[in-house]
């Protein structure tokens, strides 16, 4: 027969025990939530990919706006729109440019609920031949709803 253990080592195996079905429980959300937000950022590619909006339509915000600001795409453009507003301007870009490449930078680290910051390049063709080479920033929201998009602007690159 096993002595009585104490109530100090009975409290460390609950604790333990506690810890690691936290643990558990918690892997599966970081991995969970790194793919859904792979899905968001294929559907933002998928957009320019196929020159339409379609497929980005379920991570757009149903309440709340997007910050916008693309002075080079879309000069008057610039500030908060609402999930239509940036679905017609973003059409309204495709129809007017025709994408070269979209591509999406590697992630900074794990996705984090409150904000994740993706960065991308895109290549694209004016009406004049022109070609345009933006780099954007993306910024994505984990709700109940899943991600979210919340800011899709230029940044600003260094003078060489």
């Amino acid at each position: 027969m096993n002595p009585p253990a104490s109530t100090s080592a009975r409290l460390r195996r609950h604790l333990l025990a506690a810890l690691l079905a936290g643990l558990t429980c918690f892997i599966p959300l970081a991995a969970g939530a790194q793919g859904d937000l792979k899905a968001a950022l294929h559907q933002v590619a998928e957009a320019f990919r196929t020159g339409t909006t379609a497929a980005i339509w379920p991570i757009l915000p149903r309440r709340g706006k997007i910050r916008v600001d693309l002075p080079s795409l879309a000069k008057n453009s610039s500030g908060y729109l609402s999930a239509s507003q940036f679905r017609y301007m973003l059409d309204d870009i495709l129809r007017r440019h025709q994408v070269e490449s979209f591509t999406f930078d590697p992630l900074d680290g794990p996705p984090r609920q409150e904000g994740t910051s993706a960065g991308a390049n895109l290549k694209v063709r004016t009406q004049d031949d022109e070609i345009l080479h933006l780099s954007l920033q993306l910024v994505f929201v984990g709700t109940s709803e899943g991600w979210v998009l919340r800011e899709f602007r230029e940044r600003t690159r260094a003078r060489p």
